[in-house]
């Protein structure tokens, strides 16, 4: 998918008559952010696999999702509940969306493994750039928003995937999180490497409101799925409660990708 212009716009577009003045509101819209970055891809690549060799730990026999969550986890009684009552699958602990593959932000105990503070200098600065374009996209996208304080986006969690051959994320969306995004440390721009694909908040979208028959192609507003196609070093910002999924990595080389999350907070 090809953005057009470097920021989203949230006015309405207004247009004139002879005699009257009319608006159009782009309501409960889903903006997503894109930006082609410029950092050393070479670092960032050997930055993860570091990484995955420090922290790398066995892997549960067969597929992670079918773990039984049947009895809660001690300390962590919410993460249970929020199970129980979610009809579509939430990137939270003890429930990832990956099907084969390696993230770097959880262990099997659901402890979290922090890699923020990793003072390698590749990674601080792309954790600059994040926090920058975050900022932008709080700044065009949330305007009209009324605040309690002064407030600003805030990292609370990022992780490294690493994909090989036939891994890739079911749809999902991130709980407790403002916004989210991933940064493409390692993807080739094919369609064979994977695309991720965001879908509509209204299921059925075609099928209930729209006549097939008539259509020959949609638009971002109309479509039930719209698919982009990573490359390297591109970042990409959306609204966490935006349900999106990762196809399938069919090259027989790692696809590896840099997610995070973040939440409006109080400037101190």
């Amino acid at each position: 998918m090809k953005q057009h212009g470097k920021r989203a716009r949230q006015e309405g577009a207004i247009k004139h008559t002879e005699e009257k003045e009319i608006e159009i509101l782009p309501l409960f819209a889903t903006p997503l952010m894109q930006v082609q970055l410029d950092l050393d891809l070479e670092k960032l690549t050997e930055f993860a696999h570091e990484l995955y060799e420090n922290t790398n730990i066995p892997q549960p026999a067969g597929d992670p999702n079918t773990l039984d969550f049947s009895q809660s986890i001690p300390g962590k009684p919410w993460y249970q509940r929020t199970l129980q009552n979610t009809k579509i699958s939430l990137s939270v602990p003890g429930k990832s969306s990956n099907k084969g593959g390696w993230q770097s932000n959880h262990d099997l105990n659901f402890e979290k493994l922090d890699i923020s503070k990793e003072n390698h200098e590749e990674f601080i600065r792309l954790k600059k750039e994040i926090h920058q374009y975050l900022q932008i996209y709080h700044t065009e996208v949330f305007r009209g928003m009324k605040f309690k304080n002064n407030v600003a986006q805030k990292l609370t969690d990022i992780w490294i995937n690493i994909n090989e051959k036939y891994n890739y994320n079911e749809w999902h969306i991130h709980a407790y999180a403002t916004l989210s995004g991933t940064y493409y440390i390692k993807h080739d721009g094919s369609i064979e490497n994977g695309d991720i694909s965001f879908r509509h908040p209204v299921n059925q979208l075609g099928v209930l409101h729209w006549q097939p028959d008539e259509i020959e192609a949609c638009n971002t507003v109309t479509s039930g799925i719209v698919t982009n196609r990573p490359r390297s070093n591109m970042l990409l910002i959306f609204p966490s409660w935006l349900e999106h999924k990762v196809e399938a990595n069919l090259k027989n080389d790692y696809r590896i990708s840099l997610s995070f999350n973040s939440v409006v907070s109080p400037i101190i």
